[in-house]
Parts: structure tokens; sequence; C-alpha cells
């Protein structure tokens, strides 16, 4: 049977990076049309809300690791434990915003393609919270639609092995 039709093809893979906080695009790693491989970085963000508040719990702990040395120093053991305590409350906080802050950088969960359109342009733009950064396909896999138009189309049947030859024009 030959039959003629219009098709569109699309990539059985999609995927979206969307932004992990409000953010700014700092870094574009892959460009439009570069490929990458799972776990690659695709693109850096910044958060400088995000960076303040890690600057400041960051101070916090060191200075009361800073309390908890000097006491020590002096053989006041009870007042160094307290201040250790102290410390490692502190701490994770600090360690959830070093999680926060490395989750900026975009990473393809599979081998891909980025689709999106002039990327690279977008850097200084700014994103808010679970925003869409940038598009990847899997362009080796991709899915025929076809739309049968003549005659012959009724006896085509889902799952036939399909020749498809193109036509410029």
């Amino acid at each position: 049977i030959r039959v003629a039709g219009v098709y569109q093809a699309a990539p059985v893979r999609e995927t979206v990076l969307a932004a992990p906080d409000s953010a700014v695009l700092a870094e574009v790693l892959v460009g439009e049309g570069g490929r990458v491989a799972a776990g690659d970085a695709v693109a850096r963000l910044r958060s400088f809300a995000l960076e303040e508040k890690y600057l400041g719990a960051t101070r916090e702990a060191d200075s009361l690791d800073a309390l908890v040395r000097a006491a020590r120093a002096r053989g006041r053991y009870d007042e160094a434990a307290q201040l250790a305590g102290a410390r490692d409350e502190a701490t994770a906080p600090r360690d959830v915003l070093a999680d926060r802050l490395a989750g900026l950088t975009l990473r393809a969960v599979t081998a891909a393609t980025v689709v999106t359109p002039r990327f690279q342009e977008q850097v200084g733009r700014s994103y808010d919270a679970g925003a869409p950064v940038v598009r990847l396909m899997a362009l080796d896999s991709l899915e025929l639609r076809i739309r049968l138009e003549r005659a012959g189309a009724t006896a085509v049947r889902p799952g036939q092995p399909v020749a498809l030859l193109s036509e410029a024009g």
C-alpha cells in the first residue's frame, strides 16, 4: 500500500530543567544545539539572596567554632561543650543552604541536546522558582505522527511497519 500524508516528527524524550530557587542565569555552559551526557552541567544560576543567607550562616557557625576553641584553650570544657552544641545547630542550616546553592547548577538527567532557542543570550535573565530555564531533547529517537489523506488510508492499521519517504516542498 502506498499512502500519502503529512507527518510531524517529535522527540520521544523531552526534559525541562527548572530553576530550583528564584535566581538569575549567570552562565550557559552548553548552548543551543550542544549535546550533553547524563550528569553534565548545562547552566549555572545565581541567587544573591540565597548566597547572603549562606554567608550569614557560615559566619555564625565559624564564630561559634572560634568560641569553642577559645573555651577549650582556657580549660572551660563545660562551656566548650555547650558552645559546640550551638555550633552544631548552626551548621545544619548552613549545610542545607550549601545544598540549595549547589542545586543552582542545572544538570542533564539523560543524554540529550539543548533545544532552547538562543539559550546563550539568556544570561542575566531572572527566573522564579520552578520556572523553566532550558529544554533538552533526546534526538536519537523520534515519534512520527502521520495524517493520512488519500485513498488507502483506511487500510493502514496501528503497529504496521512503514517506510517513510520524505519529499521536500
